[in-house]
């Protein structure tokens, strides 16, 4: 059995500061730390950026669905050269005849064809929509439908000099020195009734 401890007399003072020291030696601040409330600064959420939706960039229409053909495409550019001149007031057509075969039909054929504007003035190229291309080899018929009237204006910033007309005209182009050139002008046959014909300004 085991040895009981010897009784021994104790008083209340001293009973109360032998718990005090015990309860201290255990820790006691342990118990406020339990009770504080712990605080965190709050998470504040990341603003949400909207990304902007790209605008496409329109597409301009051709003009025609024959403008990537290399007889068309220097058609275009001896209109514009043409009309240049007449706005020049250049009755032999010096740029116009760097997109021309050299040879008097034709540069007849483009005095013709101009002679009643060269006294007005022409806001863009003569318009003209191909509405065909045609041959082989080194020649090449391009039919078109023409504002024959209705474009030249009676000066710059002035009204339209005649009453609008849509004509059907046959280019002859021909490819000399690399490079297609004009080469003939007659008056077609074709039908304009419905084909659409947009000009293009300077």
């Amino acid at each position: 059995m085991s040895t009981p401890p010897s009784r021994r007399t104790t008083s209340l003072g001293a009973l109360l500061i032998v718990v005090a020291l015990a309860v201290s030696a255990c820790g006691g601040s342990g118990a406020d730390a339990a009770d504080r409330p712990t605080t965190s600064a709050p998470t504040s959420a990341s603003p949400t950026t909207a990304t902007p939706t790209p605008t496409p960039t329109p597409t301009e229409a051709p003009l025609s669905p024959f403008e990537q053909r290399p007889q068309v495409q220097a058609l275009r550019s001896w209109a514009a050269a043409s009309a240049q001149d007449v706005n020049a007031h250049r009755r032999e057509f010096p740029k116009a005849q760097q997109f021309e075969v050299d040879t008097d039909k034709v540069r007849q054929d483009v005095k013709i064809t101009f002679h009643d504007d060269l006294d007005k003035y022409y806001p863009g190229p003569v318009p003209l929509t191909p509405i065909a291309v045609t041959g082989s080899g080194s020649r090449s018929m391009v039919t078109t439908c023409v504002i024959g009237a209705g474009f030249a204006l009676t000066k710059p910033g002035g009204p339209v000099a005649e009453k609008r007309k849509v004509i059907p005209v046959v280019f002859t182009m021909a490819k000399e020195r690399g490079a297609w050139r004009l080469a003939g002008i007659v008056l077609g046959t074709a039908d304009c009734g419905g084909v659409r014909i947009k000009g293009v300004q300077w």
